[in-house]
């Protein structure tokens, strides 16, 4: 039978389609909340070790500084470099600096 052409039986041929495979994320395991804890506090013992310090901590996420605000203003960082850390479900960890 050729292209365009009806079967004898009226039905309308369909082409056969692959089954699609959802492809998965190797790893993709969810961290216990010690492990998350765990792994910030690993962390930001190595920035310490580098001279951040720790501004504010929660259980997965950290504000860490490094270097002096300028004597004269509360309000001009110069030289201040600031980061937020955060550990995901997964044990992610998400460096942002601010």
């Amino acid at each position: 039978m050729s292209t365009g052409e009806t079967p004898p039986d009226g039905r309308a041929e369909t082409p056969e389609v692959p089954p699609v495979e959802t492809p998965t994320v190797a790893g993709a395991v969810e961290k216990t909340a010690q492990e998350r804890k765990e792994q910030l506090d690993a962390a930001l013992q190595w920035k310490s070790a580098e001279g951040w310090r720790i501004e504010d901590q929660s259980e997965f996420q950290a504000t860490i500084a490094k270097g002096k605000n300028h004597p004269l203003s509360l309000f001009r960082r110069e030289g201040l470099k600031r980061q937020t850390i955060t550990v995901d479900p997964y044990g992610n960890m998400v460096e942002q600096e601010l």
